[in-house]
This record gives structure tokens, C-alpha cells and sequence, in this order.
């Protein structure tokens, strides 16, 4: 009697190999099976325990031969169409999502595509960043294209950190665009994973700042050796007496709503009698060149990247328990709410000032009045 041939079992298989009862080979994003009977190909919901492992991905690619691959294995068809797929994707949707009416669609659309042909980090980076808004456009679908977004995530990460270790003028601008392609992921992913656990926001801006660690020095560099000039609109540094008369304009003409309370903020820091002005004035002008300019981004990558740009210092002051330090953050939460329509900023705002007014314990009087409004500017109901 010949015997059965055994094999894994498939776990996390689409639902349609699962109906037949037949091996899935879990290909993203179209199992084999599904693409040799032009099935469509729907992978049931991940649970929270149910983390995509890369390492495991990759070694069922490197097994399977896929809907239009060889048996060689050097080049394998599924990767290489996935890729292909995710690359085109944010050449011609992703990018556009990423500027508001600005020069700098240039700069995600052909100068960083361009930059990832010689770093492979910043290419996995821009694949991550499409996986995962592709899991925000097909939530039915969205399982395989996270479990894709954090594999080319990771990839990314590592490669990036070694960059950073090894920082010359030749990858400063391929790192530039990594960053801020991992701010919008680490932004992103939370939300468009449907990860119902609230966060410790202090802790995602750390890790975020971490991550990221050496991007202002990434801005001098840039500013010091772009000798092409691709990223001119980017490096305009503002001198003290322009700074001065843009504060002086925006604090006489500006009315929107929105902007009030970070007027009143700067009031209140002026007339503190503390001893980090300094550091309090710095941080809330970084916000306040965001929050104005909005919804065009800033050369210093708009609201999403504001916490990178802070100063180490406003970080330890943070950290200490400092109230104003934390009145500055807390109106960067709601800044994050002006950008909800945002994919990659889906319910960021709402999420960040719940999840930091959560673990405050106790709060001075003279902030009362501050955390109702944020309450209310992103929709919390006390």
C-alpha cells in the first residue's frame, strides 16, 4: 500500500485553500494555488498573537516555486512580482499621498526611487512603506500586505541602522528619506493594524526617536554637501530676523481655530519664570512652523517628524515630569488629530492624547482649562 507523503501543516493558509482542505503555500499576496486556478485569494484575519515572522516568509519562498516561478530558485517569481507590484504601487499612488500640492512630490517620486537603486535599505523601506498602505486601501486583504510591510520593515530597519553606524556624505540622503519613511510606518502601522491596545505615547516617540537617531545631523550634513541641489526646498534654513517677523505676522493675521491654543501656549511659556525658556521657546516654535504651515508639509517633514527635531534636552525634561514639557507634547498629539484624514495618520491623535492623559496622574489647576480643550479638539467625550 503506498504511503501518504506527509508535509507541514499550513496555519495561517487563505480561506480558499482551507475550504478544499488542501496545502496553502501562504505566497504573498496570492498563493500559488489560488493563482494557477484564478481564485481569489483572501487570508483570514491575524490575531494578536499571531505576529508575521519574515524569517518564515522567506523560507517558504526560497521552498516554493509560486504561481510563475522555476524550479531553480535563483530567481523567484512571487518576491520578484510582490516587488514589482509594491514598487509601482508608490510610484504612482503612495507618493502622492505622502505631499500637499508642493515641489516635493519630486523628491518621493524620483529622487528617493532613485537613491534606493544604490541602498537596498531605503528600497525596502519604500516597500514597507506600500505594503502597508495597500493594507490600508484592501482591509479584506490586509493581512498578507502587513505581514509584507513588516518583512521589508525589518529588512529596513537593520540596514538603515547600519547606515547610520557608518554615516558618509554619499548615504546621507538615502538615510534622510529612510527616516522619514520609518516615521510614517511606525505612525501608521498602529492604526491600519487595528491595534486596539492603548500606547505609551512618551514610549513611540522615543523608540521613534531611537530609531531615527542622528537625523538632525542628517539635515547639517545635507545642507553642508548637497552640491546638486535636489534638495534645495528641503535645506532653507530660516535666519533669527526672518524667524522673528514670521512669529510677529502669525501671531497679528492668524484666527484659525485651531491654532489658538498654541498662541496661548507660547503666552503662558513667556510668562513662566522658568529656567528652560530657552528650550520651552525652541520646541514650541518647531510646532507652531508645522501646525502653520499645514496642510503644506515643512521643509523639517511636517508634523509627523516634529519629534525628531526636538532638542535632546526638551526630551529630558519630558522624561523628568516637566509640566510645560508636557503641555508642548500634549498640543503636538492634537496637531497630530489635523492630519487624521491622513492613511498613515489614521485616529493618531485621538489615540496619542488618550493614551497620554490616561497616565497622567493628576494635573495642576492652571491646566485644566488646556487638557478639556484637547479633549475636545480630537473628539474625546469626558
Amino acid at each position: 500500500m503506498p504511503t501518504r507523503r506527509s508535509h507541514r501543516k499550513s496555519r495561517k493558509g487563505c480561506l480558499a485553500c482551507k475550504k478544499r482542505h488542501v496545502k496553502c503555500d501562504e505566497v504573498l499576496p496570492k498563493c500559488s494555488l489560488c493563482c494557477k486556478r484564478n481564485l481569489e485569494c483572501i487570508y483570514p484575519p491575524a490575531s494578536a498573537s499571531q505576529q508575521p515572522s519574515p524569517a518564515s516568509q522567506e523560507d517558504r519562498e526560497s521552498q516554493t516555486p509560486g504561481c510563475n516561478g522555476n524550479a531553480d530558485g535563483d530567481l523567484h517569481m512571487p518576491t520578484r512580482m510582490l516587488e514589482v507590484r509594491l514598487l509601482h504601487h508608490y510610484l504612482t499612488v503612495t507618493c502622492e499621498t505622502l505631499v500637499m500640492k508642493t515641489p516635493d512630490i519630486q523628491h518621493f517620486q524620483i529622487l528617493a526611487p532613485r537613491l534606493a537603486t544604490s541602498h537596498s535599505y531605503l528600497l525596502d523601506s519604500i516597500l514597507a512603506l506600500s505594503a502597508l498602505h495597500l493594507a490600508f486601501l484592501e482591509p479584506h486583504q490586509s493581512r498578507p500586505w502587513l505581514h509584507a510591510a513588516l518583512k521589508y520593515q525589518n529588512h529596513a530597519v537593520s540596514g538603515f541602522n547600519k547606515a547610520l553606524a557608518n554615516m558618509s556624505p554619499e548615504n546621507c540622503k538615502p538615510a534622510f528619506f529612510c527616516s522619514i519613511f520609518t516615521m510614517l510606518f511606525t505612525t501608521a502601522f498602529p492604526g491600519i493594524s487595528q491595534d486596539s491596545q492603548l500606547v505609551d505615547p512618551l514610549s513611540e516617540v522615543f523608540q521613534l526617536r531611537t530609531l531615527v537617531a542622528g537625523c538632525m545631523i542628517l539635515f547639517i550634513q545635507l545642507a553642508e554637501n548637497d552640491t546638486t541641489g535636489d534638495m534645495k526646498t528641503w535645506m532653507h534654513i530660516v535666519l533669527p530676523e526672518e524667524r522673528l517677523d514670521e512669529e510677529r505676522a502669525f501671531l497679528i493675521t492668524k484666527t484659525d481655530p485651531k491654532l489658538v491654543k498654541i498662541h496661548g501656549l507660547r503666552t503662558m511659556i513667556d510668562g513662566s519664570v522658568a529656567t528652560h525658556q530657552d528650550i520651552y521657546k525652541n520646541t514650541w516654535y518647531l510646532l507652531y512652523d508645522t501646525v502653520e504651515r499645514w496642510p503644506i508639509l515643512s521643509p523639517k517633514g511636517g508634523i509627523v517628524a516634529w519629534p525628531v527635531n526636538i532638542s535632546e534636552s526638551f526630551f529630558c525634561l519630558l522624561k523628568g515630569g516637566d509640566w510645560i514639557a508636557r503641555m508642548i507634547f500634549l498640543h503636538y498629539c492634537v496637531a497630530m488629530h489635523l492630519i487624521s484624514d491622513k492613511w498613515f495618520a489614521r485616529d493618531s491623535g485621538r489615540r496619542l492624547v488618550s493614551s497620554f492623559l490616561n497616565r497622567l496622574e493628576g494635573y495642576p489647576p492652571a491646566w485644566a482649562e488646556t487638557i478639556a480643550w484637547a479633549k475636545q479638539a480630537v473628539e474625546i467625550n469626558s
